[in-house]
């Protein structure tokens, strides 16, 4: 499939901020990727650590193509017949380059409400993504992507996924809180702070989500990867560039920009302007269905 087309389906649920963030940032998007490329360079030592042949491919929230490169390390090695990625950003995957060893399906639908029939791939794999199913729909649309997941997973195949934890971005959230509280001093919109994906999931929630489907969890681990960032405000760049529409939802317009000039500057003065350890959790988890 060309890189000026994709296939658009209307089952994008009610994701508008999550949307808008991705859809606003699709240029730029891939410069802004530190704190997604060790998720997913581990995720690809895990994935392909387990012996076996993957041939139908699915990739959840691909966004612009961050996976390609480590899917090309493996594709002589792992037979792709096809692969197909989906994303609720049509602009973000509109922005993605084609691989060229195997057919290229591109599909702008919800992770909540997957378009395949059942047991359809041999790999399913989904890189910093499914704690945005949290967002708008609570709990329930995490464990709903995890079961859409496994549904059109074959038994005997794998999904794979890297899931942000509880404890990533701390620092960066109390800059966040504390400017976001001045605007009930002014009784102004503002976003729903337990709304926030970010930091919301704990292991033992993805195994029990897991295990009530009937999965068979073959690893889950937590782990600390602390992400080096030259200066506070490169990281605060990486963090507009990938949440700035959603952190900032339901706050007028014209505030917007004020209210992050203020975060930023919050956050600077917590941690310095020099170089940032960005304080990250990951959840890695690979596992079959029965």
């Amino acid at each position: 499939m060309t890189a000026d087309r994709i296939n658009i389906l209307q089952n994008i649920g009610d994701k508008k901020a999550v949307k808008i963030t991705y859809d606003s940032n699709a240029g730029s998007y891939a410069s802004h990727t530190m704190m997604q490329q060790r998720n997913l360079e581990v995720l690809a030592e895990k994935i392909f650590a387990i012996k076996g042949v993957f041939t139908d491919v699915l990739d959840i929230g691909a966004g612009s193509g961050l996976s390609l490169t480590h899917l090309e390390t493996y594709a002589d090695k792992t037979h792709f017949t096809s692969l197909v990625r989906t994303d609720i950003s049509g602009k973000s995957l509109l922005a993605a380059p084609n691989v060229l060893y195997c057919p290229d399906i591109k599909l702008q639908c919800d992770a909540e409400n997957l378009p395949f029939v059942d047991k359809h791939f041999s790999l399913v794999y989904a890189n910093s993504v499914l704690h945005w199913l949290t967002a708008e729909s609570g709990m329930p649309g995490f464990e709903k992507g995890i079961s859409e997941a496994l549904r059109v997973t074959k038994s005997g195949g794998l999904f794979a996924a890297s899931i942000a934890a509880v404890g990533t971005s701390r620092s960066f959230f109390r800059a966040y809180e504390s400017v976001i509280a001045l605007l009930d001093r002014y009784s102004l919109a503002a976003p729903s702070l337990e709304k926030n994906p970010i930091g919301a999931m704990e292991l033992h929630n993805v195994v029990d989500t897991l295990l009530s489907f009937g999965a068979k969890v073959i690893s889950a681990e937590l782990i600390y990867e602390p992400v080096l960032y030259s200066s506070a405000k490169e990281y605060i760049d990486d963090v507009k560039a990938y949440g700035y529409h959603f952190l900032l939802n339901g706050v007028e317009a014209d505030l917007q920009s004020v209210l992050w000039e203020k975060i930023s500057q919050s956050f600077t003065e917590e941690v310095g302007s020099g170089q940032y350890f960005h304080d990250q959790y990951m959840i890695y988890v690979l596992a079959s269905p029965t």
